[in-house]
């Protein structure tokens, strides 16, 4: 990450404008792209297109060009490999008194995560490598993309913050 710290900043607006000028887009042109997605004439993949670049820009994209113009590493906001296997053992353990309730409460249904995408259903029955692919894509852009924005966006603000905190930067009110 950047130690100096002299751009956070700038990083935090241009993640808030990118974010900011998608969302506009969504407001502005959300009905026409969901009912474009719903329109069946259409193929599958253009009618996804739209749906996820709206959603790449309000997560991903501001966050990839601070990133790569930063020259900073996920690593450094705690995303890395070592012990992976063991995170994602201990994330099914601590799962199972969910599970286990679900079930005694009969409440268990089958899973299906980023269903909040509406076309996750329909991508997951397409054909061979598309539904492979637009799964990923999904998971990605909705999941760790999101994900991802979250911790950033916020470790940028912390960093603001502290920088005021002690007496590092201006508050914007003073500029």
């Amino acid at each position: 990450m950047d130690k100096s710290n002299k751009n956070v900043k700038k990083d935090i607006a241009v993640i808030l404008a990118i974010s900011f000028t998608s969302a506009v887009l969504y407001i502005t042109f959300g009905r026409m792209i969901m009912d474009y997605g719903r329109d069946l004439s259409h193929s599958l993949f253009s009618r996804f297109l739209p749906v996820f670049l709206i959603q790449f820009g309000m997560s991903c994209l501001g966050i990839i060009i601070v990133l790569l113009g930063n020259g900073e590493k996920l690593s450094g906001y705690g995303l890395c490999r070592k012990n992976i296997l063991q995170s994602l053992v201990g994330c099914m353990i601590v799962s199972i008194p969910t599970v286990a309730f679900l079930f005694v409460t009969n409440e268990i249904h089958g899973f299906l995560p980023f269903q909040g995408m509406f076309l996750t259903k329909e991508i997951l029955n397409a054909v061979i490598p598309f539904n492979i692919l637009g799964y990923l894509l999904i998971a990605l852009t909705w999941g760790l993309g999101e994900g991802l924005f979250y911790v950033v966006l916020a470790h940028k603000i912390n960093l603001f913050l502290i920088q005021i905190r002690f007496g590092i930067l201006e508050p914007l009110s003073a500029q």
